[in-house]
């Protein structure tokens, strides 16, 4: 009975390595889909979109898209401390360079506003009208 008991633990011990060896392997194949998913997401948004781009480095980037190109995209950024300044900062960012892209539009909120605003002249008028 024992030696099926360690059969079955070193069985199960050396499994749960091989599974340990995979899942913490480097597969270039699997950037190369997250590259992909990246290139997607930023051709979705298209064009003069403004995004906020988060690097692998751990940096933040915000502007808009500039050009879109097949290894790398252009984000056009505000030159820092100018309120009045144009988009005239050109940043060339590799699509291996990016962790993640956020769409950075107007927010759900701005969107309410028109509702709140017909409902609040429904209101309105349902008082004038009694």
């Amino acid at each position: 009975m024992l030696k099926k008991l360690l059969s079955l633990m070193l069985i199960l011990l050396s499994s749960g390595a091989l599974a340990v060896d995979s899942v913490y392997g480097k597969n270039p194949k699997g950037q190369d889909q997250s590259v992909a998913k990246i290139k997607r997401e930023i051709s979705k948004l298209g064009v003069d979109a403004p995004v906020i781009v988060k690097l692998c480095d751990g940096r933040k980037l915000s502007g808009r898209i500039g050009e879109i190109g097949e290894d790398s995209v252009v984000l056009r950024a505000p030159v820092k401390g100018d309120r009045t300044a144009t988009l005239t900062n050109r940043i060339v960012i590799t699509y291996s360079e990016v962790k993640q892209v956020k769409y950075a539009g107007s927010s759900g909120e701005a969107n309410l506003l028109p509702g709140f605003l017909i409902a609040g002249a429904v209101i309105l008028l349902i008082k004038l009208i009694h």
